[in-house]
């Protein structure tokens, strides 16, 4: 059905000057979304619709900031003026917040351009095609706020059993200990680390004293204590890490609460 909406003999603005635009992530290149196989698609589907083929556009890199990207930039600043179409393979390859699509779809209106989409076979040039876009747009959107809702009550159910997530913070290690079978014992449980956990008593009795960030920094240096990458250079951040963490330290696992200064 969507197909048929789509098509551009439902209303379609005829053969125009098109650009591709294709995109890879960093992280992973799966087979079937290379740049080559990307490019093949979309130049097969603007041969099949008429439509002449005057640039290609390419970037490679995760997630939706379009400000990092030198080729859409470059591209988008031509819309108009020397290509009033572009092809991608899919919809993601732009945008992957519906906002964000919305904003771009919108300035391609402004321009009187518009794009195709060879996987989703949604083609803007109608109205069928821009409505099915937003409305794909809006399934999509909300499948992602479900993903996040369901990882935070994760995060937070962690929380509330104990379990750390990610990387320990200065001071801790993870539990390392397994059971016979290679499962850890205490998943998410943290231990302190015996060195850390000296600077960090030194660095909240140097807060409680009054001692400023930039003080307590230079403290540690003159006290030759180290970060747990093995270096004297102590970043502020790092520093006030802890200090928002003391709750944690003071009461968080066994070994903190002691030799503290009143």
């Amino acid at each position: 059905y969507a197909m048929v909406l789509c098509r551009r003999s439902g209303g379609g603005r005829g053969p125009m000057k098109a650009v591709i635009y294709t995109r890879i992530s960093t992280e992973y290149q799966e087979e079937g979304h290379s740049p080559e196989e990307q490019l093949r698609r979309c130049q097969q589907y603007a041969e099949m619709e008429g439509h002449e083929i005057v640039g290609h556009y390419h970037d490679t890199g995760s997630g939706s900031g379009f400000e990092h990207r030198p080729g859409y930039l470059e591209m988008m600043e031509k819309a108009g003026t020397e290509w009033r179409i572009v092809v991608i393979y899919k919809l993601d390859r732009i945008h992957r917040n519906l906002r964000n699509m919305v904003l771009w779809l919108d300035d391609l209106r402004t321009i009187e351009c518009d794009f195709i989409s060879t996987e989703e076979r949604v083609d803007t040039s109608s109205a069928q095609g821009r409505f099915f876009i937003q409305v794909m747009g809006a399934f999509a959107e909300m499948e992602r706020e479900q993903i996040s809702s369901r990882v935070k009550m994760g995060l937070e159910g962690a929380k509330r059993s104990g379990r750390w997530i990610g990387v320990p913070p200065y001071g801790y290690k993870m539990d390392d200990t397994y059971t016979d079978s290679g499962h850890r014992k205490n998943p998410g449980a943290l231990i302190p680390v015996e060195t850390e956990a000296k600077v960090v008593k030194a660095i909240l009795n140097l807060y409680v004293k009054g001692y400023k960030l930039s003080e307590i920094i230079t403290q540690l240096v003159l006290a030759q204590s180290y970060t747990r990458s093995g270096t004297l250079v102590w970043n502020r951040s790092t520093v006030k890490a802890i200090l928002d963490r003391c709750q944690l330290y003071l009461a968080g696992a066994i070994g903190f609460n002691e030799d503290l200064e009143d």
